[in-house]
């Protein structure tokens, strides 16, 4: 079991006495606790520490994960197999009154969510305290998440069973301790473990179990299926909806509309949209069933709750939007995507809105070529700009910088934005040479930077963070594209730069 593989590195420490505690100081350079500071190991060792989460199919009879590899591959499991986890916590400084982790909280999540039916599952975990930042299972660093791939074609849910929640405290001082019942709300709200004093001592496990449902395929059940279609129509010019294109020009208002339709079956169903940032939101989303829908988590990957839909009974979805005034770009496509999921199976649907513009004045003087550049680079690991992409981690403040120039002659009016990935949190200012600007019109519209000139770029900067509360569940090496515009006359320009 993982825990014995710990009393290995125990013993190098009783051995070595207060020599192995002086050892590992130096990887500890501020006071204050902090969890999980080491390079991971799976077979135990000197200023090393486990993978944050690990698992084993314990209906199988099988063993922890013996490398990184093995942690990678997941489990696989059939229906009615119960898989244990277990969470590993350390508090990686010294052993000092200024280092104890208050109040400390280990928490599981599950993507999808405990209940709902999927061929594949993800089991994560955090750990904080008062005063100890939050660290994550998802961060590479400490091993990574647990995938779980359920046999069979029919889609199975997890439920955690209950009283398997069991901590063993200290772990270093007792490893042969079976461990404390703790109460059944590690998906919920976590389980308080109490104060974490500094040292590999007083490392720690939380283990818990959770069961794969075990629902049968029944004779003649019908096939529980949807479709969605999204659909745009020109409020201000009074157009009629069209399956995949209209125009509209800056200030203009357009209208979207989502038509999801169950078939075979009644299911539960959940709905999200991503809107370009050039168009800016208005008014309500609006269900065909009556009310409205909180308008800030449908525009978010997890998107908001239907309830249970009946074959024969479509959800329509509308709401509406405006294009940007400060919007000078020819013919430039505004994509916007919906989704509609139903515990198994994601679909999406697309409706876009193409900007036409007045074209320049004959005899007006020729402008000059504009161009852009984009670069990211990482704040909190200082690692320096990029033009292409960075590495982070959970909790990590990247920054983004955007150069507009131009060649050959001036360029007027010249329109700047940016479309930051919903799943980063823009944070802190946003400057153009040094001075801040309105934010919310530089990521929801166009912010007119003025007339750029040859040999005299225009730099603007900003900040963010990138979310825990997202990235609990994100899968390493995922890649986040951020794409920045520069937009002139009948010139619009876009550079990327990315996370991963």
């Amino acid at each position: 079991m993982k825990y014995l593989r710990t009393n290995k590195a125990l013993v190098v420490i009783l051995l070595a006495g207060v020599t192995a505690g002086i050892l590992s100081m130096p990887f500890v350079k501020a006071a204050g606790p902090a969890f999980n500071i080491f390079p991971i190991s799976y077979t135990g060792g000197q200023n090393v520490d486990l993978p944050m989460i690990d698992a084993k199919n314990v209906t199988k009879g099988e063993g922890w994960s013996a490398d990184q590899a093995d942690h990678d591959t997941g489990i696989q499991a059939d229906p009615g197999d119960i898989i244990e986890f277990s969470v590993y916590y350390h508090n990686g400084t010294a052993d000092s009154d200024e280092n104890v982790a208050i109040g400390t909280i280990i928490k599981a999540f599950s993507s999808p969510g405990l209940g709902t039916v999927q061929q594949n599952h993800r089991v994560a975990a955090t750990v904080e305290a008062n005063n100890a930042a939050l660290v994550g299972s998802d961060d590479v660093s400490r091993g990574g998440s647990i995938p779980i791939a359920v046999s069979g074609a029919t889609p199975q849910s997890l439920s955690l069973v209950p009283g398997s929640t069991k901590l063993r405290f200290n772990f270093g001082q007792n490893p042969n301790q079976s461990g404390q019942t703790m109460d059944d709300s590690i998906f919920a709200d976590g389980i308080e473990i109490g104060d974490v004093r500094g040292c590999f001592q007083y490392h720690g496990f939380v283990n818990f179990q959770v069961q794969v449902s075990s629902q049968q395929a029944q004779p003649g059940q019908p096939v529980s299926d949807f479709t969605v279609t999204k659909e745009v129509r020109n409020i201000s010019t009074g157009s009629g909806f069209d399956q995949n294109e209209i125009a509209a020009s800056p200030g203009q208002t357009v209208e979207f509309k989502i038509t999801i339709s169950p078939t075979g079956a009644a299911q539960d169903m959940r709905a999200s949209d991503i809107m370009d940032s050039r168009l800016s939101f208005t008014g309500t989303v609006n269900r065909s069933t009556g009310g409205t829908l909180n308008s800030p988590e449908f525009f978010t990957s997890a998107g908001v709750p239907l309830g249970q839909l009946s074959p024969g009974a479509s959800e329509v979805i509308t709401y509406q939007a405006q294009v940007s005034s400060f919007f000078t770009g020819q013919g430039v496509v505004l994509a916007n995507t919906s989704f509609a999921a139903n515990g198994t199976v994601t679909k999406d649907d697309q409706a876009q809105v193409r900007v036409t513009t007045t074209q320049q004045p004959p005899g007006q003087p020729q402008l000059g070529t504009l161009q852009i550049q984009k670069e990211v680079r990482n704040v909190t690991q200082n690692i320096a700009f990029s033009d292409t992409e960075v590495n982070a981690r959970t909790g990590d403040t990247v920054e983004y910088r955007i150069t507009i120039s131009a060649q050959n002659n001036p360029v007027a009016n010249v329109g700047a934005s940016d479309a930051l990935d919903s799943r980063l949190t823009a944070q802190g200012a946003v400057t153009l040479d040094g001075t801040s600007i309105p934010s919310a019109q530089f990521f929801g519209g166009s912010f007119n930077v003025g007339t750029v000139t040859p040999g005299q770029n225009r730099v603007i900067l900003f900040q963010a963070n990138l979310s825990s509360a997202f990235f609990a569940f994100a899968t390493p090496g995922q890649t986040f594209a951020n794409a920045a515009t520069a937009q002139a006359g009948n010139q619009l320009v876009q550079d990327d730069a990315f996370v991963r």
